[in-house]
């Protein structure tokens, strides 16, 4: 396989639920859940990071208790707006060509589909990856112009028809792979060109990113009936 090294960005800062990393959630962290998750992946051994700062000891505790290398990631990179470049400050630093980003607000996703996606990215040997989730409805722009096709004629359409609705795919935000050398020339994950990045469909009962209180309950509820949890 290719050169890859799966990197976990974690901090305190967030602002629409507070320290979601190390918050209680289903009696484990959001943090801590990915993390055992990605230890689980056979793909990824001996190759994980967690990049923390060592003004967030509670983010680097994390990561010590299970075992994982912490990067030291800078304080410019914890700052909100940033870049590319600079918020995966690991990039250049770390010895690999390619890195698999995963996002740890996500605590649906499963090892086994991270490490399938693995698996796939190197037996097609696509320049980058990313996750999505396939939706089969319609989309409109501002003006309500209908954005995918519809294989179908106007009075199927009329009647909202969604399976001749031409499939689009929604970026799930759980996990990207990338090329160093994208992040470190060109600060980006990669160019947004078909087949780069390949996208890779994960279940949509795995898409919740963790970004409001709402999310927070309903993704902890969810969390605890898959895993048996009062």
């Amino acid at each position: 396989m290719r050169e890859l090294m799966c990197v976990v960005p974690a901090r305190l800062g967030s602002q629409r639920v507070e320290r979601k990393m190390v918050r209680p959630f289903a009696g484990s962290s959001l943090l801590e859940i990915c993390l055992r998750k990605l230890l689980m992946c056979p793909s990824l051994k001996d190759r994980l990071y967690l990049s923390a700062s060592l003004e967030e000891p509670e983010i680097v505790a994390v990561g010590d208790r299970l075992g994982v290398p912490v990067f030291h990631r800078s304080q410019a990179s914890l700052a909100e707006p940033s870049d590319c470049r600079t918020v995966h400050d690991y990039a250049a630093s770390l010895d690999s060509e390619f890195f698999l980003h995963v996002n740890a607000c996500n605590p649906l996703l499963r090892a086994e589909t991270v490490e399938r996606a693995v698996r796939v990215w190197a037996a097609t040997e696509a320049p980058s990856l990313m996750a999505v989730v396939r939706r089969d409805t319609f989309f409109f722009d501002d003006v309500g112009r209908m954005l995918n096709p519809f294989h179908g004629t106007a009075a199927q359409r009329a009647t909202l028809e969604t399976k001749l609705v031409g499939r689009v795919w929604e970026a799930a935000h759980a996990f990207y792979l990338w090329r160093r050398e994208e992040v470190v020339a060109h600060n980006r994950f990669f160019p947004m060109a078909p087949g780069d990045p390949f996208l890779y469909p994960i279940p949509p009962e795995e898409m919740m990113d963790v970004d409001e209180e709402w999310q927070w309950q309903r993704a902890e509820t969810l969390y605890k009936a898959a895993h048996g949890l009062a």
